[in-house]
């Protein structure tokens, strides 16, 4: 289903990625594209083989990121896949 070997070194780290950064993961991860559309991206879901796009992100209001593939893998399974961590969706807390 993945490749563990590929797994990036903000995995340990916990560091937040931002929308630019995921999105070039998984460019980099799949080798396809992505489709916007208004503020939704559809891409090729580097949990599972996928032919076409069938994973959307988007950016929630209060600031973490969303993922949610269409044909069922888990936000946990998608994370591994990229080699990040679910915590890294979420923006970094305010301290103040």
């Amino acid at each position: 289903m993945y490749n563990n070997s590929t797994k990036n070194p903000n995995h340990t780290q916990r560091k937040s990625i931002t929308m630019p950064e995921l999105l070039s993961m998984i460019v980099t991860y799949n080798g396809s594209g992505v489709k916007q559309c208004g503020s939704t991206y559809r891409v090729n879901c580097p949990a599972h083989g996928d032919r076409r796009p069938s994973m959307t992100i988007r950016e929630a209001n209060n600031g973490p990121i969303l993922l949610y593939c269409h044909t069922g893998c888990t936000t946990q399974e998608i994370c591994d896949a990229l080699g990040i961590h679910i915590s890294q969706l979420f923006p970094p807390k305010k301290v103040g």
